[in-house]
């Protein structure tokens, strides 16, 4: 969920109902209106997750995607939504995206580290 509540930050397996630009099976990160459900857009994540975790960031049309796919190279990804595009950079591989400050100039990235048997440490 955004900072104000307007927006639903998804990460999914598509393809979505009635767009015919997305496939089943294609994971995608989509931008939902909160009011009425409906996705205002969309970006594939070219990724097999094993899970993924959102970090919020005060403006409303930006979110951080932390992406496991259970091997090496899982990215971190930074979206930003204009209201009308969905945009995305990644800003690291191997890295987990912690925390943005309250201005949201800065974000804070973690290396992933794994430690042997068991999940992996931060």
């Amino acid at each position: 969920m955004s900072a104000d509540g307007s927006l639903v930050w998804a990460h999914v397996i598509g393809g979505l109902q009635g767009d015919p630009e997305t496939e089943d099976g294609q994971e995608l990160w989509v931008v939902v209106d909160a009011r009425r459900g409906t996705a205002l857009g969309h970006a594939e994540t070219s990724t097999t997750a094993s899970n993924s975790a959102h970090t919020h960031h005060p403006d409303t049309g930006q979110m951080g995607l932390s992406i496991g796919e259970g091997e090496e190279g899982s990215p971190a990804l930074w979206g930003h939504w204009d209201g009308s595009e969905l945009t995305v950079d990644e800003i690291g591989i191997e890295r987990v995206i912690l925390d943005a400050d309250p201005t949201g100039r800065h974000v804070l990235t973690t290396r992933r580290v794994t430690g042997g048997p068991g999940p992996p440490l931060l």
